[in-house]
């Protein structure tokens, strides 16, 4: 009995150390990713060569943050053979401190780390002019914007697909209507999303007559002045204060001020569509208020 003992104790420690060996064999080492260098968004190959570890098992790809560290992943594969695709996600930071490394859960073992490799960001799309309004017959000019360095990717009038061209194109103004042109930009391998330029052709302007105002105006300091002028029908009044050229204007009419004499000139327009008239000049004139005279004994 004694030398059963012995017999089945000393066959069950050659086990587990011939368990805890096979163990310790088991490995992966991790190859260089390729390309060394991706856009995110983009897929990278993870090689990897398993030691005695059973066919058939299950590899989970791993890649770290941008330092290196695999705390939490921002990405993983599974796949049963060397190599292993997987994406890196559009939102990854750019840096040039990723790794990669494969694992398995059963049996549990944690592969070795990759060399690192370089994800290039996403730029942001190119800043654009929209919308822009042109009349029948006018050259349309489409206006983006590239960041340093960038190229700009013209893609005519297609949202998504299509084929881009360094060239701007010219849109065409010959009919009225609406068109939609989209461009992006790239930096190194790495392209953006596309900007939308709404472009917007009119017939072309029959320009209006300046309003009919009344002018000049006589108040004395103090009075309420109240500017006055006829939109033709249809018609939108455009005020531009006291700037007869250039300005803002507003379709809110001023009120001009009669604390003190003095004379100013009010400007106005007015516009149907989009095509705005001349602008007619009222006259404010601000007297002082006249003193009555004291009545003559006689």
């Amino acid at each position: 009995m004694k030398r059963t003992f012995i017999k089945k104790g000393f066959l069950a420690c050659i086990i587990t150390l011939l368990a805890a060996a096979s163990s310790f064999a088991q490995t992966i080492t991790t190859g260089a990713v390729t390309p060394a260098a991706v856009c995110a968004g983009e897929s990278i190959s993870v090689p990897f060569t398993p030691a005695t570890i059973p066919a058939g098992t299950s590899y989970t790809v791993q890649i770290s943050n941008a330092s290196g560290v695999f705390t939490t992943p921002i990405a993983t594969a599974t796949g049963t053979a060397s190599p292993i695709s997987v994406l890196v996600p559009s939102t990854a930071v750019g840096g040039a401190g990723y790794k990669a490394r494969v694992i398995s859960v059963t049996p549990a073992v944690t592969g070795t780390e990759s060399a690192a490799f370089t994800v290039n960001a996403i730029p942001a799309a190119p800043v654009v002019v929209t919308p822009l309004n042109y009349t029948v017959g006018q050259t349309a000019n489409l206006q983006a914007t590239a960041l340093t360095g960038a190229t700009l990717n013209w893609y005519g009038t297609s949202a998504t697909g299509g084929t881009s061209t360094a060239i701007k194109p010219v849109p065409s103004t010959a009919t009225p209507g609406t068109e939609k042109y989209y461009v992006s930009q790239t930096i190194g391998t790495c392209e953006s999303p596309r900007s939308e330029i709404v472009v917007n052709v009119t017939a072309a302007c029959t320009t209006p007559a300046a309003p009919v105002v009344v002018t000049p105006l006589n108040y004395t300091v103090g009075q309420t002045a109240n500017l006055q002028a006829t939109a033709l029908t249809g018609a939108t009044l455009n005020w531009y204060g006291t700037s007869a050229t250039g300005g803002t204007s507003t379709t809110t009419k001023p009120v001009p001020s009669t604390t003190t004499p003095g004379m100013e000139k009010y400007y106005v327009s007015q516009t149907i569509g989009t095509c705005e008239s001349p602008r007619s000049e009222i006259v404010v004139n601000v007297a002082a208020v006249c003193a009555t005279p004291a009545p003559v004994v006689v």
